[in-house]
């Protein structure tokens, strides 16, 4: 009897043990870390292949709808937006009004906002693809951010106005902000702090400009004096609170600024280039994303910077029409950038996430927890036709 207990105590032992989890399964990407900062170029991890994809005349910003992976891509000259789905083809082409310039996702409503410079607003419901529009009363309205506490999105103009949208479609309240730096940069939003943040140049300095949409204070933090802003280059880390920008000095060289605007503290990383116009917020592994152009490579060179442990690693693609801003899409694991020069926008597929050190773990118990389980039942059937 107590060999019986004993074996069947061994089997739930370690059938506990399959689906145990030993430690935190985190899911994250094994890679080579190319040197502390970004200071290269650097040895390459891995090379990826471009995959072209035709869509308008001089496409530009864009936008992910995280939900099926669709990217909603503006065609400044063809005044329409090309939707392009995860097999990376054109499954709509929607009509907008002239010249649209800038575009974000509603996650509340399901729909794409988008502006043009006028009061007006398009907005694309990304379930139905209907078009909608909201009149604001901005003239000039360029940039937008979607208020994640409330769902209201907020509408901007250069000088200083701002439209404040609720979740119905409707303008609740307008108003207005003062800084003193010159604003022509797409906005992110900071949940942590309820701010939004912006790239400006004033005649003395470049700085990152801080809007607090409750008290409707606006702070600044000084990059450098000799700085000027890349327009295109604003992100929003939510792992760290941390907001990214790109920056280039006098003599074109390029720079990663980091920004905790908690306590002001700015870090500065240099990236070695001739171009650098793209920046992104890779959701899946955390990390942010900037591009430059190498003097050394017929291409371009990805520098990925993870927060967590302030590690970078490079990434080599021929891609040589690249001009404009880009995107992450967490559904496919790609960056999607805009190739203008060819009306094209280009596919750059990331490398898959490795099976991690905790997976494999999971798989080695389950395995010694299966043999084990087996022989303890065959011992049990052998001690009971003994005793028989």
């Amino acid at each position: 009897m107590r060999l019986k207990i004993a074996a069947i105590t061994v089997f739930f032992i370690f059938l506990l043990l399959c689906f145990a989890p030993i430690g935190e399964n985190d899911h994250s990407v094994t890679r080579k870390v190319s040197s502390p900062a970004l200071s290269g170029p650097s040895p390459l991890n891995y090379s990826v292949s471009p995959i072209n994809v035709s869509v308008g005349s001089l496409p530009f910003f864009m936008a992910v709808d995280p939900e099926n992976g669709e990217v909603y891509v503006l065609n400044t000259n063809s005044s329409n937006v090309s939707v392009v789905a995860v097999n990376k083809t054109v499954v709509d082409t929607i009509p907008v009004p002239k010249y649209p310039n800038e575009i974000i996702y509603d996650p509340y409503n399901y729909c794409m906002y988008i502006t043009n410079g006028s009061p007006l607003l398009t907005v694309i419901n990304t379930t139905t693809q209907s078009v909608s529009y909201i009149r604001t009363s901005l003239p000039g309205t360029e940039n937008m951010v979607y208020d994640s506490r409330n769902n209201d999105v907020y509408a901007f103009n250069p000088s200083g106005g701002i439209s404040v949208i609720s979740p119905s479609g409707l303008v609740i309240k307008n108003l207005i902000y003062y800084t003193s730096f010159f604003i022509d940069s797409p906005t992110v939003y900071n949940p942590y702090d309820n701010s939004v943040y912006f790239l400006g140049d004033s005649e003395y300095s470049t700085a990152v400009v801080g809007l607090n949409l409750s008290s409707m204070n606006t702070s600044h933090v000084d990059i450098s004096p000799n700085m000027h802003v890349n327009s295109y280059g604003i992100v929003f880390d939510p792992s760290n609170g941390y907001i990214y920008a790109m920056t280039s000095a006098k003599n074109a060289t390029f720079y990663l600024v980091a920004i905790d605007p908690l306590t002001n503290v700015v870090t500065k990383y240099y990236i070695p280039g001739l171009l650098s116009y793209g920046i992104a917020y890779d959701s899946r592994n955390q990390d942010i994303v900037v591009d430059a152009s190498p003097y050394s490579y017929n291409g371009l060179l990805f520098y990925f910077l993870n927060a967590k442990n302030n590690s970078s690693f490079t990434v080599h693609t021929p891609l040589v029409n690249f001009v404009g801003p880009f995107v992450y899409n967490p559904v496919d694991n790609s960056l999607y950038a805009s190739a203008s020069a060819n009306n094209q926008i280009t596919v750059l597929p990331l490398s898959p996430p490795s099976v991690d050190s905790n997976a494999g773990m999971f798989l080695v118990y389950g395995v010694i927890s299966v043999a084990v389980a087996t022989a303890s039942i065959l011992t049990l059937v052998w001690w009971r036709k003994s005793r028989a």
